[in-house]
């Protein structure tokens, strides 16, 4: 019979992008394990105030931070849990740069804590300390673009104007256009 479809993974509230859905629980109990067991893998496209370098991985470790009513993760090494996080720088100028990253493990706001802990906070990144700036919009710059499957399949979301167009104006702006990949990119595996 029909069952209703399952959001396999989540993406934080502001980013655009990318989003998986199973169409059964026993594909969507596979997908979920197959995200766990690091099968499945991901690239996002951000838009970094500063350089956090040309390539590279951080795995700094975080865990939720203890503010009430605030979801706002923290790195911590000791009781941190591991994460994960590697990036290929795809443009710079101007103190900004584009970054593509793959989250290997999946820690909630992962991408955007690795950044600020780089000193390359995601722009519009109010929370980890990136608000807008340079007439840029105040909205998050983070982007699910690619994911590649168990059996190898890439499925990809385009940026466009209509499901990011702060992200897509700013890129106009910077005349990066050219910079997005339309590919999956290589991640290499260089300790930042």
């Amino acid at each position: 019979g029909q069952s209703r479809p399952r959001l396999v993974h989540r993406l934080d509230k502001n980013t655009s992008g990318l989003l998986l859905v199973a169409r059964t629980v026993s594909s969507a109990r596979q997908l979920t394990e197959a995200f766990r067991e690091q099968k499945i893998s991901k690239s996002y496209l951000a838009l970094v105030i500063g350089d956090p370098g040309d390539r590279g991985i951080c795995d700094a470790a975080v865990r939720r931070g203890a503010e009430k009513g605030h979801e706002k993760m923290v790195v911590d090494e000791i009781d941190g849990q591991p994460a994960q996080t590697r990036f290929l720088r795809l443009e710079k100028s101007a103190g900004l740069s584009l970054m593509a990253l793959q989250p290997v493990t999946g820690r909630t706001h992962q991408l955007r804590i690795h950044m600020a802990h780089l000193d390359s906070p995601i722009l519009g990144d109010g929370k980890y300390g990136a608000p807008a700036q340079n007439g840029f919009s105040g909205k998050l710059h983070l982007h699910a673009q690619f994911m590649r499957l168990p059996d190898g399949n890439v499925v990809s979301a385009p940026l466009c104007g209509a499901s990011a167009p702060h992200f897509t104006n700013a890129l106009q702006v910077l005349s990066w256009d050219e910079a997005v990949p339309d590919g999956m990119p290589r991640f290499s595996a260089k300790k930042k």
